[in-house]
């Protein structure tokens, strides 16, 4: 763990406790939800010194930081979870203004896109339309040359909430799901992004399973892809 020396100043202590919290977050082994709730305890204890006023930045980025760890718990009480990391994202990105820190809004939006698209609460149609309209605000600035990886997971987060909104005929919102999927696996190759990649393909045999029958074409390409 990181250590936290007494002396620090407060606002550096704060900001030792934000990366103890990023450490945690990014732990690979064992059960994550431990770990998980010592990030969030630590990024809530650095929001204490964090001052909205003098702070802002930091306040936004941890902000940021409690989103996602809100968003890895694996809760049962979903419902809850995800309403607090969209709470936390919103507050986040009610600070960070994208014309001097584009990434980090960029990424608020995508993170509370991929809340809003699971979040159980309140329509789920409409949660999913909003989660698009977050990701397209996010491929504003994340772009397949300078930023692959966000680039291609954003993609990735329009064709799942695709998925979930209702029915059409045509189906266009499952041919622009398919779309976005093969997208993202021109960045998520299986020897570069093993992981990303089979998520991918998963999501991409849902969306080819929603066609219809007529669609004999798509089905073909995305099978062999």
């Amino acid at each position: 763990a990181l250590a936290l020396p007494a002396e620090a100043c407060p606002v550096e202590r704060a900001r030792l406790l934000r990366q103890r919290g990023r450490l945690l977050t990014l732990r690979e082994t064992g059960d994550p939800e431990p770990a998980l709730r010592e990030a969030i305890a630590a990024y809530e204890d650095a929001l204490l010194v964090f001052s909205l006023v003098a702070h802002p930045l930091d306040w936004a980025l941890t902000q940021l930081d409690l989103g996602l760890a809100w968003q890895g718990l694996p809760n049962p009480d979903q419902a809850g979870v995800l309403e607090a990391a969209i709470g936390a994202h919103r507050s986040a990105l009610s600070m960070l203004d994208p014309e001097l820190f584009p990434h980090a809004w960029a990424l608020g939006q995508a993170r509370i896109g991929d809340a809003l698209a699971d979040n159980p609460v309140g329509d789920a149609f409409d949660n999913r339309r909003l989660a698009l309209e977050a990701y397209a605000r996010a491929l504003t600035v994340f772009d397949r040359q300078r930023d692959p990886v966000a680039w291609a997971r954003t993609r990735n987060g329009m064709g799942a909430a695709l998925q979930g909104l209702p029915w059409q005929d045509p189906p266009e919102h499952i041919q622009q799901a398919l779309t976005a999927h093969r997208d993202a696996l021109t960045v998520f190759t299986r020897e570069d992004h093993p992981v990303d990649w089979a998520l991918t393909h998963a999501w991409l045999g849902n969306a080819i399973r929603q066609l219809p029958g007529e669609h004999a074409e798509e089905r073909f390409q995305g099978a062999i892809l």
